[in-house]
């Protein structure tokens, strides 16, 4: 039906006109229904949006997700195989996920059983799903983990955990060995007032239950693995330079099988390792009146006579063409009386600076040194970052101390 003109005073209104026109809004709300039906719940509808672990034991905790459970009215029931009611749910709940405490015993014929779980509302809302339960079995889960770091928090800065700031920290547990499937707990212990959640991928965006399902290895296959995204939180008032993160796995059934592993890093400062960029310093490098002296590899001892300038020179290895930042920081922000500058002139100190590499290839940075009186040992950071491709950038540290 095209748009007619406006009708004017006087015009005769036909019913052809008046039924094309109730023909045009029939079709326009069947349009807007079946919107409406792409998203779950949207017509107030109770859906069940997933049930995790999707294979579970006997006994187990099954996380229920979706929409309009009716908690509000307290009249949530949930059933397995249309029987064993459950009414009572580990707290908070919400409308939009329940938390069954366990699920019921069953009779087994083999070593698994479909389970159907219905959740209803009292309102007439109801929905169902099915898991697979698996059968208990007489021993106890004991298995050979490995949990190890996957890499350093890529967003939402990929260099420096600041306070306040939220980061996921990439972490990979496989199961070498085991007896059986196997529920595995995650617990993270992390400094005090730090607060932490699992969720689902590297942007932290879907928080999941803190479990992970690992079915046993297979005789000459590969050992099952599950990828944890643990997202940290540093409070504002975190005190403190050095942070402390520890991830372990453990069984659910038995609590003396876990792996585990911990890592540490400096608030304020680039993650350590893991960089795409590395340095090199020159054993010896002559400054203004003075020597500074060096070691190669992740951090240096450069001693300063007081009120000298030394001058320092590393080379970043083999950097691709395109546009850098290198930027200085110190420690907890605390120079200790230095002052460290990527120009000439430490009157102005100059703590950034942009270059271009035209080609690959090492690229040389001087930083000069100054010592006031009464300087003590800190810490410098210096580190490159790639504008393009923004995944390689580096970072080293240097020990500065008077001489």
């Amino acid at each position: 039906m095209s748009i007619p003109n406006y009708v004017q005073p006087g015009n005769l209104i036909t019913a052809n006109f008046m039924n094309s026109l109730i023909d045009e809004m029939k079709a326009l709300d069947a349009r807007l229904t079946a919107l409406g039906q792409l998203v779950p719940g949207s017509q107030g509808e109770l859906v069940i949006t997933d049930i995790s672990p999707a294979m579970p034991h006997t006994g187990d905790e099954i996380f229920i997700s979706g929409v309009n459970f009716g908690f509000l009215q307290q009249q949530t029931v949930v059933t397995f195989n249309g029987a064993n009611p459950v009414r009572d749910f580990k707290p908070p709940p919400s409308n939009a996920r329940l938390l069954v405490l366990n699920v019921p015993q069953f009779s087994f014929q083999g070593d698994t059983l479909p389970v159907d779980v219905g959740v209803s509302n009292g309102r007439g809302g109801f929905d169902h799903r099915q898991i697979t339960v698996v059968k208990p079995v007489a021993t106890i889960p004991v298995a050979t983990l490995l949990v190890s770091q996957n890499a350093w928090p890529t967003t939402p800065n990929n260099l420096i955990p600041e306070t306040g700031g939220t980061f996921v920290f990439p972490f990979k547990v496989e199961l070498l060995a085991a007896n059986m499937d196997e529920t595995y707990d995650v617990e993270v212990v992390l400094p005090s007032g730090w607060s932490w959640d699992l969720t689902s991928d590297a942007l932290g965006q879907k928080v999941v239950p803190k479990q992970v399902f690992l079915q046993r290895p297979q005789a000459g296959g590969p050992a099952p693995n599950q990828m944890l995204f643990i997202k940290a939180t540093i409070p504002a008032t975190t005190k403190g330079t050095t942070a402390n993160l520890t991830v372990a796995v453990r069984a659910k059934r038995n609590a003396s099988t876990f792996g585990t592993t911990s890592i540490s890093f400096d608030i304020g400062l680039p993650f350590p390792g893991l960089g795409t960029i590395t340095f090199v310093l020159p054993p010896t490098v002559s400054g203004p009146g003075a020597t500074i002296k060096g070691t190669s590899g992740v951090a240096f001892q450069v001693p300063t006579p007081i009120g000298t300038a030394g001058q320092l020179t590393i080379l970043a290895r083999s950097l691709k063409k395109g546009d850098y930042n290198i930027a200085l920081t110190w420690k907890n922000t605390a120079s200790n009386g230095w002052v460290a500058t990527l120009g000439g002139d430490p009157t102005n100190p100059q703590m950034t600076l942009d270059f271009t590499m035209a080609q690959e290839g090492d690229a040389p940075t001087s930083v000069v040194l100054v010592a006031a009186a009464g300087a003590t040992a800190a810490k410098l950071a210096i580190t490159i970052t790639a504008k393009s491709p923004v995944t390689d950038f580096g970072s080293v540290t240097l020990d500065v101390q008077p001489a």
